[in-house]
């Protein structure tokens, strides 16, 4: 029990620190887009102020309407070849997202790849490393 409890203690540990770097980071990230990094802890508005700031809002509403209209049709218990293409249209509009996001830090495919596969450690990099927001590209 000792064990199990020690092991949960780690984790914990570890995960609220992961956390707490995450969250620096995106402080930062936003604080070098010229916003108030606070705004980088709230959920839906830190994605509208990416979509905004790096690409384009109406983008974030058009992601946000698939969904909630995915999230309608699955509670429906029918059609889930839609959910699944509206699955696959807001995974492509996130991708896209993040290759602008990358773009206005000066940065090209290859850090988008890094955003898609490993999203957390690339958010580091852009919070903490030297590159500078160019605005949108």
């Amino acid at each position: 029990m000792d064990v199990l409890l020690g092991t949960f203690a780690a984790t914990l540990t570890a995960v609220v620190i992961w956390y707490v770097l995450q969250a620096i980071a995106r402080w930062k990230l936003f604080g070098k887009m010229g916003e108030a990094g606070w705004k980088g802890f709230i959920p839906l508005y830190s994605d509208y102020i990416l979509f905004r700031d790096c690409w384009d809002a109406v983008y974030f509403w058009v992601m946000l309407a698939l969904a909630v209209l995915a999230s309608i049709v699955e509670s429906t218990g029918r059609m889930d070849w839609l959910v699944s293409l509206l699955g696959l249209a807001s995974c492509i509009l996130t991708i896209g997202a993040l290759y602008k996001i990358a773009r206005a830090f000066g940065r090209g495919i290859g850090f988008t790849l890094g955003l898609i596969f490993f999203n957390p450690i690339f958010l580091l990099i852009l919070g903490f490393g030297q590159d500078e927001y160019l605005g949108p590209q």
